[in-house]
Order: C-alpha cells, then sequence, then structure tokens
C-alpha cells in the first residue's frame, strides 16, 4: 500500500494499484478500519512484507531468558504499526491464518538458524 500527499493534505492510500482511498485515521470508523486493515494485511502477505519482532520472556526468579516470543508486525503508511492482535483476527477472518502462520515461522526458524 502506498501513501501520498493529495491536494486537501490528506493520506492517499493505494492499497491496489488501480484503487486510492482517502484517509485520515482520525476520521476512519471500527469498520472501515477492520476493511483497511484486511486490505493491507493480505497485500502485506503478497509481497513478503510482514516481519517479525522477538521479545525475551524473562524468568521472575532467576532474572534469566527463559525463552522469545515472535509478534508479527506489519507497518501501515497512515495507521502506523499495526497490533499483532489486529492482524492475526484480519488474517484469520480473510482465511489467511495458516498463510500468516508460515510467514513467522518461516522468518523465526531463519531468525535461529542465523544464531548458530
Amino acid at each position: 500500500m502506498t501513501a501520498t500527499v493529495s491536494a486537501c493534505s490528506r493520506p492517499v492510500l493505494a492499497p491496489w494499484p488501480d484503487e486510492q482511498i482517502e484517509a485520515d485515521p482520525s476520521d476512519i470508523d471500527e469498520v472501515s478500519l477492520d476493511l483497511l486493515v484486511a486490505s493491507h494485511v493480505a497485500w502485506a502477505l503478497a509481497r513478503d512484507a510482514i516481519t517479525v519482532a522477538y521479545q525475551p520472556v524473562v524468568d521472575a526468579r532467576s532474572g534469566g531468558i527463559r525463552s522469545v516470543e515472535a509478534l508479527v508486525r506489519c507497518w501501515h503508511p497512515v495507521l502506523g504499526d499495526l497490533p499483532s492482535e489486529r492482524i492475526v483476527a484480519s488474517a484469520e477472518g480473510q482465511g489467511v491464518g495458516l498463510d500468516l502462520f508460515r510467514t513467522v515461522l518461516r522468518r523465526s526458524l531463519r531468525a535461529v538458524h542465523g544464531l548458530r
């Protein structure tokens, strides 16, 4: 999805090459937000633009790292970083939850392999 500034100074979103949607994040209702996120998540999956952030899980007693949690990330040009919960819910709602899982797993395994 690309964003440009139009004459009215609102970002113009182009989720697909032939579509443009003017949007101001403060004007977007929940249903429109869900549709915008769904469109962007589908776009990001198709273009391998999903990223993963790693968060350590710390043992409260020892202070040592017990494990690492993989968090799915996707950046939107108007909305910014989309919350993991919204990305997952959107993917599951579109029937591409398994594709998202595979993408996160593949990236995570590559990251672990890179640590060795």
